[in-house]
């Protein structure tokens, strides 16, 4: 633990960018490579600022509904997972709410918590 006296100096000598052992990094170079999020103009959006992400691997992928969940996906697909036995957890997971007989439970899901603004935040409480 680091304790800091008041008015003691404080002197940085390394910063180092912290990534969890599970993740790959990705760069720049390589993410642009991929087309992992290109954004392109469309005329259909007014404004020079607004573009669409639909070209993009990120954008095919985006089923999301929610800021939040596409903040979330976002995240994933920066930092993909490196572990192989967590990766098939989530395909696991995944691939079970797409089995014909979860239609309904992710239907009901759906709706559950289409009012629900901030999951993550509404589950912390």
């Amino acid at each position: 633990m680091l304790c800091l006296q008041a008015g003691a100096p404080f002197y940085v000598n390394d910063i180092k960018r912290f990534v969890p052992e599970n993740l790959v990094v990705l760069g720049e170079l390589t993410i642009r490579g991929l087309q992992v999020f290109r954004e392109n103009p469309h005329p259909a959006i007014s404004g020079s600022l607004k573009s669409k992400e639909s070209s993009s691997l990120f954008g095919l992928a985006d089923k999301t509904k929610s800021f939040h969940g596409k903040r979330l996906l976002r995240k994933w697909f920066h930092f993909p997972l490196a572990d192989p036995v967590t990766i098939t957890s989530r395909l696991d997971a995944i691939g079970g709410l797409l089995e014909p007989h979860a239609i309904s439970l992710h239907k009901d899901m759906s709706q559950a918590l289409c009012g629900i603004r901030n999951v993550k935040l509404s589950t912390q409480k």
